[in-house]
Formats: structure tokens, sequence, C-alpha cells
């Protein structure tokens, strides 16, 4: 399909899905960018119809995902709501598990509350930022999306070439499991030399370790970043792949 079409299909698709009602019409629009997206990621992407592709998803997760407050910041300004965007949770189980201890007793209470803050927080803003580095310079952060208590938190990405491959995909999906191992690497080489030593460590480096190994299995039905990139490399570099997968399905 030429990328005029593509644009045009995208655009087509994008209004349907923000006007929808029905749950059935949904899922058929639904199951018609499926079939669009591989045709896009098995080809030298249009820069302006991959950027329409994440606007749709986008349209989405918030059609999906009751609630959703979308930040358009990009630049720094992008990056600062990231590092406030990313702290919630983490500080949330850092005063419950300062509490929970307190009430049990436990005199390093606070100190283990604020171990588990420190190691979570670190952990998510530097997994959201390793997709930012990952996609760059190819993808450029141009804003944010979360649910409404902040659980779920997504990147808004700008599409900076006319082209893209789909290695730059892999790269900005795979950027933030690489960034966590990276942290838990440093962290236990920290440890093990007793350069950084206590709960703290310990728990920087579990923290990353979930979060980058977690993320890297390819679990189709919450879409983490391993199946993201599979889908991905599958769609662009086996070109039997979605016909046998569609063949298997009958």
């Amino acid at each position: 399909m030429p990328a005029s079409e593509t644009r045009a299909e995208l655009e087509r698709l994008g209004q349907a899905l923000a006007t929808v009602r029905e749950q059935e019409a949904f899922l058929e629009l639904l199951d018609a960018l499926g079939d669009l997206r591989r045709e896009l990621l098995g080809t030298e992407m249009d820069g302006a119809a991959l950027e329409g592709l994440m606007r749709i998803d986008r349209e989405v997760f918030r059609r999906t995902r009751r609630g959703v407050r979308v930040f358009s910041a990009p630049g720094m300004a992008g990056l600062a709501w990231l590092t406030l965007l990313c702290l919630p949770w983490p500080l949330l189980t850092g005063i419950t598990v300062a509490l929970s201890l307190a009430l049990l007793g436990d005199f390093r209470s606070w100190a283990l509350g604020g171990a588990a803050l420190f190691a979570l927080y670190a952990a998510r803003l530097g997994h959201e930022l390793g997709h930012v580095l990952g996609g760059w310079p190819v993808f450029g952060l141009a804003g944010l999306y979360t649910s409404r208590n902040f659980g779920q938190l997504r990147l808004q990405m700008s599409v900076r070439r006319t082209c893209v491959g789909a290695t730059h995909l892999v790269r900005l999906y795979l950027g933030g499991c690489l960034v966590n191992l990276a942290l838990a690497l440093g962290g236990l080489l920290a440890y093990a030399t007793g350069v950084w030593t206590g709960i703290g460590a310990l728990a920087f480096v579990g923290a990353n370790l979930v979060l980058g190994l977690g993320n890297l299995l390819p679990v189709r039905g919450l879409s983490t970043d391993g199946y993201n990139a599979l889908y991905t490399w599958r769609a662009s570099h086996q070109k039997d792949f979605w016909t046998q997968k569609n063949a298997d399905k009958r």
C-alpha cells in the first residue's frame, strides 16, 4: 500500500476508534488496525504513518483504560513531568512498608521504607529514560499519558525521520530493560566491592532486576517490551510469519 494511502487509512481508523460505541465494531476496527500494523512493520516505515499509528495506540489506550490523563510536554518539560510521575507509586510503597514495619515494632521501619522508595523510584525512572535513550535520535519525547492513579505510565513519542526501520523500534522497546539490567549490574558490583552496602543496595539491585527481566518476558496479554520487540522483529524479518500464524488459527 502506498504511503499516502496508508496515512489515509490510519486517519480513518483513528477517527472511527475515537467515536465508535459498540464493542463488536470496536474489536473489528482493532483487527483492521492489526493488519495495517503488520503491513507497516514488514517494510521500511514512513515516519508520518508511524506517528499516526502511535496516535491511534494512544487512543486505544485511552478507550480501553478509563480515566487517562495526557500531558503534552516535549523536550525538557517532558523529562520534568516524567521525573515527577514516576514518584507516586514508589512513594506510596515506601510509606506502606515503613508504617507496616513500625506497627510490628521494627525500629528500622523508616530506613527500610526509604530504601524501598529509592529503589522502586530509581528503577522506574531508569526504565522510562532507557526508552527515551533507546529511541534517540529517531524518536523524541513528546509527552506522557498515564492512568488516573498514575499506576500505568506510557511515553508519547514523536518521529523525527521520514523513514524508520524495525531496528529503531526494537531499540526503543528494549532500551528500558537494558538500562534496568545495567543499573542492577552496577549496583551488584558496588555491593560486592563494598562501595555500597546495606539494604538499600540490595533493594536497588532487586527492583531493577525484577523490572528489567519482567519486561523482557514476551507476554502478549500484558504487551510487555519483550513482546513488542519480538512482534516487530518477526514482522520485519520473517515474511511468512503472519501467513503461518493465521493458518494455525484455522
